[in-house]
């Protein structure tokens, strides 16, 4: 999230103006946007990760107050892929849809 809000401040975009979140006090609303992009880039690794049975059903633990969770074996896995495979995953998109939302604000500027 930082790394998005950092390029779309560096644009001289609005953190606060989103389309898909609210206008809602101290919350980045356009930068949680762009990050829906990289939803199903991120859905996709984290199926990959427990496909490749990285990632077991034993690893994880659910209940009423803290919903599901992962162990501690089960968090260093996720986390040591994460930044092997899953951010670059998520960056992709995220960046793309940041060039098309300058390209296109360039262009209405212009028009």
């Amino acid at each position: 999230l930082a790394a998005v809000e950092r390029q779309l401040v560096r644009l001289g975009l609005d953190l606060q103006v989103g389309f898909l979140h609210g206008i809602q006090r101290d919350r980045h609303s356009l930068a949680l946007d762009v990050l829906e992009a990289a939803r199903p880039a991120v859905d996709l690794w984290i199926w990959t990760l427990c496909h490749e049975t990285a990632l077991t059903p034993e690893q994880f633990s659910c209940s009423e107050q803290e919903g599901c969770r992962l162990d501690k074996e089960g968090r260093q896995t996720f986390y040591r892929d994460w930044f092997a495979r899953g951010l670059h995953a998520a960056e992709i998109p995220a960046r793309r849809l940041i060039g098309r939302m300058v390209r296109t604000l360039r262009r209405s500027a212009s028009a």
